[in-house]
């Protein structure tokens, strides 16, 4: 687990036992998917996480919420194909 900056994004992320998933956390009004951060502060936080630092980043409210607080643990067991499957299930 390293923090890592692209731009004006700083993340984490967090080495599986194949490939890695990254987690941006910051303001809920920026969107790490744009290239420029948002000069206005709401001061409420929102995280966004995306797989093998190739894809769209994706906000946690998108993903299985019931899986998406353990992605540190899991990383250490599982893939991050395996774990991205996990965090792309339906929310219900």
């Amino acid at each position: 687990m390293g923090t890592l900056e692209e731009g004006w994004v700083k993340f984490r992320r967090f080495s599986c036992k194949e490939g890695f998933i990254d987690r941006w956390r910051g303001d809920c009004i920026d969107d790490p998917n744009l290239n420029f951060e948002n000069k206005l502060n709401l001061n409420s936080g929102t995280t966004f996480f995306r797989l093998n630092g190739q894809d769209k980043w994706i906000n946690q409210e998108d993903l299985n919420r019931r899986f998406v607080n353990h992605v540190p643990e899991y990383a250490l067991i599982f893939s991050a194909k395996e774990i991205w499957e996990e965090l792309t299930l339906s929310n219900t």
